[in-house]
């Protein structure tokens, strides 16, 4: 599978439920919605809309985000998550780019009440939970995050960068922030557009972290928090703000050109829109959500030589092209990322998320609470019941399987390959499953064989192979 980052997004989130404490209650009293715009730059009448985080930090009248939400932008809005009316102007007062942190300063009192900060070992696993608004709509969430472990004691935002495309790291350089060199939290838990600048919070309610920034291992995420450790050098900064809207991919927040006549509730019914667009419901209480949309260029700039030479052959082929792209879903409740190439229907029956291509079917699915120990098996009888699900097929041959296990980490692979006879004819078989922790995840194609293919039936087959290569669990 292919397991290289990509890079792009922004990022990310805060607070969170635990014990005695109501995470609710600091989403609605310390955290607010950001809306910034600014006229384009490129020669074109309009706006660019963008929307982050941002927490209340010292005092009332101050709160904490991002600087690349808010930098170059001419006009900052802050509002309550609970009451979106609630609103007041702010002004950008101080900058630190370093760990790309802005203060800002609300023009009235909306009632904020300040968080306190913390401190944590980057590589533990404390119990935290981010909160945002996906896809930068107005419906506030909750998540639980993971550290991911380090190498380093404490890792930098050049070690998580290393061996990244040089593209990505000039324009890194470009901007002026974050710097290379800053201390980084590494988060596994996948993020989405529209979060930038949120706190996370740890078990006691305070703020131990700042989301920032993320990049793509595959189709699954690798995304970064700085440690609230540098809120006290944001405060004592003398830096002046950078005048230039954020051009880092990487740091990229929720954001829609519009034009100058536009209204804000035509904005707003945009984000509204895309939300919905973007999330496809199971009847198993799961929800499945399209978190970013990526072409095959941008997945290949990341991907090891071998993957690359197969990506090459089929271009050779002339089947695939690197404009190609792939929407990317998460599923919520496990972090399992799928890809399906643009432009394809997902539906949901029998517990099942699948695509119908021309004589075959792709399809994907995920279960959780499964002791790591039955992971292996939980594979075997997912297989048992794709084909249990054709009536009176069976298997006529076991071809090769491929089988990857660390019990330390508590992560599986398998691939599986089977032929199997239905209604007069063969079908070829293919299944992946991953599982990580008490999290097991499935996907699959079913194809008739032998069979003559015209062109157009081949580029869609190879793109759905390159679909299930980038499976993953976050």
């Amino acid at each position: 599978m292919i397991r290289n980052l990509l890079v792009f997004i922004a990022i990310v989130l805060p607070l969170f439920v635990f014990a005695q404490v109501s995470s609710s209650n600091f989403a609605k009293s310390s955290v607010v919605y950001i809306q910034v715009s600014s006229k384009k730059t490129n020669g074109k009448v309009g706006l660019t809309h963008g929307t982050g985080w941002a927490w209340s930090w010292n005092s009332e009248l101050y709160v904490v985000t991002a600087l690349h939400v808010v930098a170059g932008m001419e006009t900052i809005t802050v509002r309550l998550a609970n009451k979106f009316n609630e609103r007041s102007s702010a002004t950008l007062v101080k900058t630190f780019k370093k760990a790309d942190l802005a203060l800002l300063k609300l023009d009235r009192d909306i009632g904020l009440v300040p968080l306190d900060i913390d401190t944590v070992d980057p590589n533990s696993k404390p119990s935290l939970m981010i909160w945002g608004y996906p896809l930068s709509s107005r419906k506030i969430n909750g998540k639980a995050i993971e550290f991911s472990y380090s190498l380093e004691k404490e890792p930098t935002l050049n070690s998580m960068l290393l061996g990244l495309n040089r593209k990505y790291l000039s324009e890194l350089k470009e901007q002026g922030f974050p710097l290379l060199d800053v201390n980084i939290f590494q988060v596994e838990t996948t993020i989405t557009h529209g979060h930038s600048g949120a706190p996370i919070i740890n078990d006691k309610g305070k703020v131990i972290g700042i989301a920032n920034g993320g990049l793509k291992n595959g189709i699954y995420g690798l995304n970064w928090a700085i440690p609230s450790k540098y809120l006290p050098e944001l405060a004592n900064s003398q830096e002046n703000s950078p005048n230039k809207v954020s051009i880092q991919g990487i740091l990229l927040s929720g954001e829609v050109e519009v034009s100058e006549d536009t209204s804000e509730e035509e904005i707003y019914s945009y984000f509204d829109r895309e939300e919905i667009n973007s999330t496809i419901n199971g009847g198993n209480g799961s929800e499945l959500h399209r978190t970013w949309v990526a072409s095959l260029e941008d997945i290949a700039y990341t991907m090891d030589d071998e993957d690359i030479s197969a990506i090459n052959d089929m271009i050779e082929l002339e089947y695939i092209d690197l404009k190609d792209t792939f929407d990317v879903y998460e599923d919520y409740n496990t972090g399992i990322t799928y890809a399906v190439p643009s432009g394809y229907e997902v539906n949901f029956e029998d517990d099942m998320y699948s695509v119908e291509g021309n004589d075959f079917t792709f399809g994907f699915s995920s279960v959780s609470n499964v002791p790591f120990n039955q992971a292996n098996n939980q594979i075997d009888l997912f297989v048992d019941d794709i084909i249990q699900s054709f009536p009176d097929a069976r298997i006529s041959e076991n071809l090769d399987d491929s089988f990857e296990m660390n019990s330390n980490d508590k992560t599986l692979d398998k691939i599986i390959y089977r032929e199997v006879y239905f209604e007069g004819e063969n079908y070829l078989l293919s299944v992946g499953g991953t599982a990580k922790g008490t999290d097991v995840g499935f996907i699959f194609i079913i194809s008739r064989l032998p069979r003559e293919m015209n062109y157009d039936e081949l580029r869609e087959y190879f793109l759905f192979t390159i679909a299930m290569s980038l499976f993953s669990l976050s």
